[in-house]
């Protein structure tokens, strides 16, 4: 038999590769219950109080919508819940954009106004030295005619 051609296991008819089996540890496991089914999860120890919330949601979710309509079977009511949980990801994460576009339309408005206020600072600075000047030359001028009379 050829060792990289995959191969159906007889229990589940599903296609596995036949390289020898990874050995994970029982540490690499996190057991979740959903919906009255117990999934046995690889991750890492510090995974597991974050897959406990997932699944806690999961079967909070499940749960609801089998209260609604207890005649569905279990997939059907998975799907809904994935739906829902997709559903909700898609829109945090629309308003997110709208956030952060918002929060780049509020900026780009503040600049342009400190822009103004400052360019509108320096005209009126500008002004105002203008006017002193010409105040200045307008007095010495008076002086200049007070010494010649």
């Amino acid at each position: 038999m050829d060792n990289n051609k995959p191969q159906k296991t007889k229990e589940t008819n599903k296609t596995e590769p036949t390289k020898s089996p990874q050995i994970i540890s029982d540490k690499d496991y996190c057991e979740v219950k959903i919906f009255g089914d117990v999934y046995k999860l690889v991750s890492n120890e510090s995974n597991f109080g974050k897959l406990q919330e997932i699944a806690g949601e999961v079967d909070k979710q499940m749960r609801l919508i089998s209260t609604k309509y207890p005649e569905f079977p279990k997939y059907k009511i998975a799907i809904l819940v994935a739906l829902n949980i997709t559903d909700s990801l898609f829109r945090k994460e629309d308003d997110a954009l709208k956030q952060e576009a918002s929060s780049k339309n509020e900026q780009k408005k503040k600049n342009s106004k400190e822009k103004t206020f400052s360019e509108s600072d320096f005209d009126r600075l500008l002004s105002q030295q203008k006017e002193e000047k010409f105040i200045m030359r307008i007095e010495k001028l008076i002086n200049d005619i007070d010494e010649v009379l």
